[in-house]
Parts: C-alpha cells; structure tokens; sequence
C-alpha cells in the first residue's frame, strides 16, 4: 500500500490526479523453515493466501462518468483500460467468472485496440485497430456499472431477483470475457482518487 501510494502521491503532484484502486483481492505467497523435532530435519513450506491489497493505477487510463461531480461515486459508472499479454491472458482460461469461448476468440483474433465504432461497417473487425506494434500486447477494460440481471445471467453470472444490479464487465477485443456481480457489497466503484486541487 505504501509504495503505491507514494506513486499516488507523485502523479498528483506532477499531473493534478492520482488514481488507487482496491482493495482487490491479491495472492500472497509467504516461505517458511518449519524445525524438525526429534532429529527429524526441517522443511520449507509456501503458504499461499488471498488478501485486499491497492494498487495505483495511470490517471491517462482511468474514464469516469462525465456527469459525477467533484466525486466518482457520484457518477453512474467509471471504465479504467489497460493492457494485457497473451500469456496473462491465456492465464484467465479456467478462472472462475471468466468465459473461456470468449477468451478463445480473442486469442484467435489476435491483439487488437477498440476504438470508436464505424456505423457503416458490421464486419468482425468493426471499430477495431490492429496493434501492430506490441502484437501480443492486448487491451483490456474494467467497467463498473449498472446493469441488467438478464445480461450478467448470460454470462454465467447467478443473481438476486432484481432488475438492475451493481456490476463489473472485463472487456478485450470489444468482447466481454468477464461479468460479475460487483464485489464490493455497496455497490461502490474500487478507486480513491487524489486531487492537488478542488474540482469537477
């Protein structure tokens, strides 16, 4: 937490933003010399465990709603992008949550950037720029949101019995590989932003 947000701290300082997020949920991997007793030799144990950790994340990146205000959380929802190896990416297949037909397409297409949508064209490759100079390099979207319980039910997603629900929608290749329910149990966007100066 504190290196990240020492970064924080910095961006502020230098471009008036800074951008935490969290708490996600982070792997944590500890060693550990367990003594044998009796003579017997000792022996090295990983334990490896879940916890909340933040991260600071790029102000360039980071798009939230316009309408929000001087706070995030006032808004209706916030879109943060990224970008993603094809290693990293092929890691997701088999995670929970994560639709791997989708993930599968996206590999087959390759890396490509999303960009605004053509209206004339409806082809698979509508709105989309090849990245041909970081090939294996995709980008990936975070959004947080409302959104309709038939639509995170269609992918995989079980729900109340509510119309509208608090979500979170993984994105590459303009395909959502991902869409939950939001983890944070209010309903509440996962970032803290820092600003040098008050303002919408």
């Amino acid at each position: 937490f504190h290196a990240h947000m020492r970064q924080v701290i910095e961006d502020t300082c230098r471009i008036g933003s800074g951008v935490l997020k969290g708490p996600l949920p982070t792997n944590q991997r500890r060693l550990a010399y367990l003594g044998g007793q009796n003579g017997q030799p000792g022996q090295l144990v990983i334990k490896a465990t879940i916890e909340p950790g933040s991260t600071r994340r790029d102000p360039w990146n980071f798009y939230p709603d316009p309408s929000c205000g001087e706070s995030i959380h006032n808004g209706g929802y916030v879109w943060e992008r990224d970008d993603i190896t094809r290693r990293k990416l092929m890691e997701l297949k088999g995670v929970p949550g994560y639709i791997d037909p989708q993930i599968e397409r996206c590999l087959e297409e390759g890396a490509f950037q999303a960009t605004r949508t053509t209206p004339k064209r409806e082809d698979l490759l509508s709105g989309l720029k090849l990245r041909s100079s970081q090939k294996d390099l995709f980008e990936i979207w975070y959004w947080y949101g409302l959104v309709n319980r038939d639509d995170l039910e269609a992918a995989g997603c079980p729900c109340p019995d509510l119309e509208v629900l608090h979500g979170q929608v993984t994105m590459v290749n303009n395909h959502a590989i991902r869409a939950i329910m939001n983890p944070i149990d209010t309903g509440g966007f996962p970032y803290d932003i820092m600003v040098y100066q008050r303002r919408a």
